[in-house]
């Protein structure tokens, strides 16, 4: 092999480890609530099967270069349609442009909950929803290159505290449509998987 043609090559064979790469990290979702969660996946028209996701057990879901891709949680074995609400964890991976990963999590659909699930309450709040999983502390991490040291980077931690007030707003959380500004996050694109955790655990950030 000539060395114009091992260079070429070379060069087909690093775009094809990157594209493996860019697609080969996961969405790793774990259940540290005292009772199951129910979780699929959302890819265009593709809907996966649903999964039941026992207490101290987790779900992976592989990430996906096609747009907005939803994941989609739940404790109601009906996937919410009796009023629970859903948790999604939505984000998108650009590999052309910006070559970042845009990510949110949101909690606008559903009710606020009584203590213990599944008693369920309507919000008391105008224009704010709340979710099922309102008050039980749920954390995602990304992992990898997550720009650790840059005040300006939108690669961060997201957590809800536990027990917050009706009246209270989660941070960096969608709580309605309109929190663009503070709870849309992007990482660039690399090697690590986003770490969901239900109902408590929170990691160290940055590992």
């Amino acid at each position: 092999m000539n060395l114009f043609n091992f260079l070429v090559a070379g060069s087909v064979f690093l775009v094809l480890l990157l594209r493996t790469c860019i697609v080969s990290a996961d969405v790793i979702l774990y259940n540290w609530c005292p009772f199951p969660v129910y979780a699929w996946s959302i890819i265009g028209p593709a809907v996966s099967e649903r999964f039941t996701v026992s207490k101290l057990s987790e779900q992976r879901f592989p990430t996906s270069t096609q747009p907005s891709v939803n994941i989609k949680m739940t404790i109601d074995p009906d996937l919410g349609k009796v009023g629970t609400g859903q948790l999604q964890f939505e984000y998108t991976v650009d590999n052309k442009a910006t070559f970042r990963t845009y990510w949110d999590l949101s909690m606008i659909d559903g009710y606020i909950v009584q203590q213990p699930p599944p008693t369920v309450i309507p919000s008391p709040i105008p224009n704010k929803p709340g979710n099922i999983f309102y008050g039980h502390h749920v954390t995602v991490t990304p992992r990898g290159n997550v720009e650790a040291g840059n005040s300006l980077s939108k690669c961060r931690q997201v957590s809800t505290p536990d027990n917050k007030g009706f009246n209270d707003k989660p941070d960096n959380v969608y709580w309605t449509p309109y929190d663009d500004q503070t709870s849309m996050h992007d990482c660039p694109v690399g090697f690590g998987d986003f770490l969901i955790d239900l109902c408590g655990f929170v990691r160290p950030f940055p590992a």
